[in-house]
């Protein structure tokens, strides 16, 4: 069952609410308008990875994140070999 406290309550009566909290969402109000909630930790993480999973991704973070993927499979690394010098034609000794 969800409670509702005054601050004033929830203050005092702070370890019974938090108990409270582990069943279900408390509320907390200033005079007579509610100012906050106290959730459990289970509760809470839920919301977040539910928040988090629905975050709009952008096109070129789906590429990063597709090619992060693709780049952890490589067993390969790549080789870049040392530059040999050249001669320049406009710089002579």
């Amino acid at each position: 069952m969800t409670g509702h406290h005054s601050i004033a309550e929830a203050k005092s009566k702070f370890s019974e609410v938090l108990n409270l909290a582990k069943e279900s969402p408390q509320f907390i109000s200033n005079r007579g308008k509610e100012v906050g909630v106290i959730l459990s930790i289970e509760t809470y993480q839920s919301l977040l990875k539910v928040f988090e999973e629905n975050l709009p991704t952008s096109k070129i973070q789906k590429f990063l994140n597709g090619s992060l993927s693709l780049s952890l499979n490589v067993e390969n690394e790549l080789t870049i070999p040392v530059r040999k010098s050249r001669d320049l034609p406009f710089f002579e000794d």
